[in-house]
This record gives C-alpha cells, structure tokens and sequence, in this order.
C-alpha cells in the first residue's frame, strides 16, 4: 500500500508516523521519520511562508500592489517591475526574491490580458485571463502549491 503526501509545503519539516491494520486491529505506529521539504523556489525561505500565511487575502494585496504601481508601467517596465518589487517587500514583507516572482506577475497581466484588465483588475474577466496565462508561471517562480 502506498500513501501520497502531495499538498506539502517546501522548506517545512514534516514528522511522519505510519501503522499496518487488517481484519484482526491494528498494529503498534512506527517510530516517527522527520523529513523536510525541499525548498524549490523564490518564496520558500521562512520569511516569506510566515508572512504570506499571516495575510490571507495576499493575492489581493499583490494586486494592490501591482495597481498602484500600473501608471509606471506605461513610462517603463523597469520602474514599474522596481515600484512593485518594493511595494511587495515593505508593505507585504516578502522577501526581494519572492517580491520579483509578484513583479513579474504584473509584468504578465499587462502584457497578456492587458484588455480583460484594463477597467477592473478584480473583474471576472481579468481574473479569468491572469489566472490561466499567468498564475501557472507564478507558481513556478514561488515553489509554492498554492498562494500559501
């Protein structure tokens, strides 16, 4: 018999205690195996975990973030890819890292859903459009399963 433990975090240490049972009851556990994830990513470091998971709204404070930051986009990439990387890190604590991976984010919606996201960047369109072009790289760059 096999166990799959697919919704781990990277960088976390996991204990892990297993136990036979048949028709007859159950066995005694086993002693415990103390793992750790791997870290594959920008926002895996402890920082970055502990401050995402303290805000659970941390997609919509990124976009906050990414629409304060809009008007630079239009006199330069680089300014606004550094308004947001800097807005990332002092406003939502994150790492410069892991502050980038959101950065490009933006850099993505603008270049790839620039109409569905042009009026309403909460509107059923835009998020729509963000989430199938560009949330999969995000997750790439992160390491993380989800939006921690």
């Amino acid at each position: 018999t096999k166990v799959r433990a697919d919704t781990l975090l990277p960088a976390v240490p996991y204990s892990f205690r297993v136990r036979a049972c048949n028709g007859a009851g159950c066995g005694p556990y086993t002693d415990s195996l103390n793992v750790t994830t791997k870290s594959t990513g920008a926002c895996t470091n402890h920082a970055d975990l502990c401050n995402g998971k303290a805000n659970p709204n941390i997609i919509d404070s990124v976009a906050n973030c990414i629409y304060e930051c809009a008007p630079q986009y239009w006199t330069g990439e680089e300014l606004f890819v550094n308004c947001t990387k800097d807005a990332s890190q002092n406003q939502l604590k994150l790492s410069e890292g892991c502050s980038t991976c959101f950065a490009d984010l933006g850099v993505c919606i603008f270049r790839r859903c620039p109409v569905q996201c042009s009026m309403n960047y909460k509107s059923s369109y835009c998020v729509t459009c963000y989430t199938k072009k560009c949330i999969p790289s995000l997750m790439e760059c992160t390491g993380l399963p989800e939006y921690f």
